[in-house]
């Protein structure tokens, strides 16, 4: 089956939903379903296309990766169709055409032409209180370091009016300036040069820039953008990069107030990121459940003293920034990335406890004890993890706490009889266990 067929089929299981609800006999159930008139209208505008020399062309990112879309732009409650294009006789040239639908047709309204190696993601920013809607459409460049964007509105008279043309290395949409509407925060620049963070957004009909700040100057690659809260309640936006060292990763976090975009963790005076690097690859993430948005910071378990030797592990104190960038530390974990679990440590135990790591039987173990130094460190508990034929043989063992268990690995605990000061029942274990999803490591 040809691409254009494919889609086609896509298409038609979509828009049959536009024909609205009936009830049909049993003998009408046996029967094919039959196009609606709306679905054939815009069968005959895309068939002019495709007959024109033009090819199908299908988003490669983002949510929204349909060759044909349906969205209510203006918010009447009647979906425009929007389908996307490639030019037959260049690989570069793409065309994104809106329909909109009168009665039982669809006309062609407006069309955008962008260009580039593909259509690399589409989003809908929501631009005013009343939902209507804009077409952001990003295009993947040849260097594949960075991207285009073109931002437009949507009127239903005069169609598809182009506001923005730029390129990025990273773009994100969120409500920083708390109107109730979607601002276009954009990353551009490069490491050796240096990054800049931008924030656009729409008023009065047009696009205006509402401010700039400088990304922390060690950031070598961008790896993640994310929208959250800060503790007094202000929106942000969490830029996750990868260091010039290569390892860990920094957090830099942006506020809008007072008519400037901030970057409230990087040193004004150095340029470079103020206590939000970790040597481990874990994400910023809302810790404890309160919405608001955590960066965890490495330290030093009780019994290391160099972050070189292979063997160092590390504890995470996440911490909650406000707006004027004061952190407020939340909470402390032990995180084993490698085996995709995490400890919630009791408050105290910081700095009096330690742990190490080992591997018997092909199972993995790691165990805590209480740090006592130049003597010996009661243990308080073990972790084990257990892969591949190990599972069933520990989930029988009676002794063994029950953790938890994923298509990847079996989790049990052990308590020794007399755990000392620092001692856990295995309820608590349990309930300060938790198993990492792949959104904690990069």
């Amino acid at each position: 089956m040809k691409p254009h067929y494919r889609v086609a089929a896509l298409a038609a299981a979509l828009l049959l939903l536009l024909g609205g609800c009936s009830f049909y006999s049993g003998d009408d159930l046996l029967l094919a379903p039959q196009p609606t008139r709306n679905f054939v209208a815009l069968q005959v505008q895309l068939r002019k296309i495709l007959d024109g020399g033009a090819l199908y062309a299908v988003p490669q990112s983002g949510r929204n990766r349909s060759t044909i879309q349906l969205v209510d732009f203006d918010n009447d409650g009647t979906d425009e169709a929007i389908a996307f294009f490639r030019d037959s006789s260049t690989a570069s040239t793409f065309t994104v055409y809106v329909f909109k639908k009168t009665d039982d047709d669809y006309v062609l309204l407006d069309s955008v032409t962008g260009q580039g190696l593909s259509v690399q993601a589409v989003e809908y920013p929501v631009f005013s209180r009343d939902g209507e809607k804009g077409l952001l459409v990003t295009w993947g460049l040849e260097d594949g370091q960075t991207s285009a964007l073109t931002l437009c509105d949507f009127s239903p008279d005069s169609g598809i009016r182009t506001l923005l043309q730029t390129d990025f290395t990273n773009y994100r949409l969120s409500d920083l300036t708390g109107d109730g509407t979607d601002e276009l925060f954009t990353i551009s620049g490069d490491g050796a040069k240096g990054r800049t963070a931008v924030l656009y957004g729409y008023q009065d009909g047009r696009v205006a820039e509402l401010g700039r700040a400088s990304v922390s100057q060690e950031a070598v690659s961008i790896v993640r953008l994310t929208a959250g809260w800060l503790e007094d309640g202000a929106a942000a936006v969490f830029a996750e990069a990868r260091p010039d060292s290569g390892t860990g990763l920094l957090t830099d976090i942006f506020v809008y107030g007072g008519g400037q975009l901030r970057n409230i963790t990087q040193n004004t005076e150095s340029g470079a990121s103020g206590g939000s690097y970790r040597a481990m690859s874990v994400y910023a993430t809302d810790i404890d459940g309160d919405h608001i948005t955590e960066v965890p910071q490495t330290v030093l378990m009780e019994g290391f003293s160099d972050p070189n030797e292979p063997d160092a592990l590390y504890l995470l104190d996440w911490y909650a920034f406000a707006s004027d960038g004061t952190p407020k530390l939340k909470r402390t974990t032990y995180h084993n990335v490698s085996e995709e679990w995490s400890f919630r440590l009791p408050e105290g135990w910081r700095s009096r406890v330690t742990a190490s790591k080992e591997t018997i039987g092909g199972v993995s173990r790691t165990t805590f004890c209480e740090y006592v130094e130049g003597g010996e460190s009661p243990v308080i508990f073990s972790v084990y993890c257990c892969t591949g034929d190990q599972r069933d043989r520990y989930a029988m063992r009676e002794d063994l706490v029950a953790l938890a268990e994923t298509a990847n690995a079996y989790y049990a605990g052990e308590i020794p009889p007399a755990a000392g000061e620092l001692s856990l029942s295995a309820e608590e274990l349990s309930s300060r266990f938790s198993v990492l999803t792949t959104e904690w490591a990069n």
